[in-house]
């Protein structure tokens, strides 16, 4: 394994708090007479600690007398309410029972009030961390490195061992000062983008991408794709289906959502299955899911059209009649049978492969950069 001990932040890694922390705040506003804030204002405002939630949701100019007032009202609000609406990330619970499967140790560092982390902790991973530490009063809150370097001494691991989890750039900062290695995810309260821009050296989009970076393991798709095919599994399925060890669908859900792309697209001869499936699997990884994000959705475009221009070098063209000039012309629905020289006159197998290999290397390139 890489790593053998793990501390993760809280909120925006393992838990989602969002929707608790808008309402506590929210209620602490509208109760000392402020406007309310929306859920993705809250979202910019969170990592910082809760002092500094209550700074940037107040209006400017607001006096300091007025934000102790909403800070003590939030904290008595949100004491009571920290679980109404707080539940695990998707994957998360299963990903820690592994790790500590592994025997790698498990902690908890957070900007959050210490009483909020223990509750939570214990509520919604009991018996998993070996310690949880928040904001406690004579101890720097993050990106200091008072509460890592804390757990280093008292846990005897080496910088060199231990790695910080975060969803933000306070992460990636206070991984820094404390002289471990860093792996931010993006499914917390800042994306990708933003987090690249921030510094951040290695980057997990699910679960099961955080376990492979934090064990070290790195899995060449290449071959297994070409094997799938070789099982009977058609183009577009056998290298979307390779990456299902990272992306963590269902099996049989994998399966049917690239079954309409083999054969360019149903044996339509359209745009080649395996490049088709490659694109797919960039989607779960890196594709966008808020309409307004045009930034991201010109990065995401960005990665795509690299990814089909790799492929490209590699076969001419990225449309599947193309690719079989001169070979195979047939669009009929009734697939070929595959026999021994269906996989020796047709080049399929050589682009499944490839379009793994080349999503491999973004991947690794996206996720590892200096790991």
């Amino acid at each position: 394994m890489k790593y053998k001990f793990a501390v993760f932040d809280l909120d925006g890694t393992i838990l989602d708090t969002l929707d608790d922390l808008t309402d506590a705040l929210n209620y602490a506003l509208r109760t000392n007479g402020f406007p309310e804030r929306s859920k993705e204002e809250v979202r910019q405002f969170v990592g910082n600690g809760i002092r500094r939630l209550i700074e940037l949701g107040v209006p400017d100019r607001t006096s300091e007398t007025d934000i102790d007032r909403v800070h003590s009202c939030f904290t008595d609000f949100y004491r009571c309410h920290c679980e109404d609406k707080t539940k695990a990330y998707d994957g998360i619970i299963d990903l820690l029972g592994r790790l500590k499967g592994k025997g790698i140790h498990l902690a908890v560092v957070s900007n959050k009030a210490d009483y909020a982390v223990k509750k939570l902790c214990e509520k919604y991973f009991p018996g998993i961390f070996d310690t949880a530490l928040g904001e406690r009063e004579g101890i720097r809150r993050k990106p200091a490195p008072d509460s890592v370097n804390e757990l280093l001494r008292t846990f005897g691991y080496r910088r060199e061992e231990s790695v910080y989890i975060g969803d933000s750039d306070v992460d990636i900062m206070t991984a820094e000062n404390a002289g471990v290695d860093c792996i931010s995810v993006d499914w917390g309260f800042r994306g990708r983008d933003f987090l690249r821009k921030s510094g951040a050296a290695a980057i997990a989009s699910n679960p099961s991408q955080l376990y492979s970076l934090i064990m070290g393991e790195h899995k060449d798709h290449s071959k297994i794709a070409g094997d799938l095919f070789l099982e009977g599994y058609n183009c577009s399925q056998a290298v979307f289906l390779v990456f299902n060890d990272i992306m963590g669908l269902d099996k049989h859900t994998a399966l049917k959502l690239s079954s309409s792309f083999g054969g360019g697209m149903g044996r339509l001869r359209e745009v080649c299955g395996a490049v088709s499936g490659m694109f797919m699997a960039a989607g779960i990884f890196w594709g966008y899911d808020r309409p307004g994000d045009y930034e991201m959705k010109c990065a995401h475009y960005a990665r795509i059209q690299s990814l089909a221009e790799e492929f490209r070098k590699k076969h001419g063209s990225i449309v599947c009649r193309d690719i079989l000039k001169g070979i195979v012309s047939d669009s009929s629905p009734v697939p070929s049978e595959r026999d021994e020289e269906f996989y020796k006159k047709r080049p399929c197998l050589r682009c499944i492969e490839d379009a793994a290999a080349i999503l491999d290397a973004m991947l690794s390139s996206e996720t590892q950069s200096d790991l």
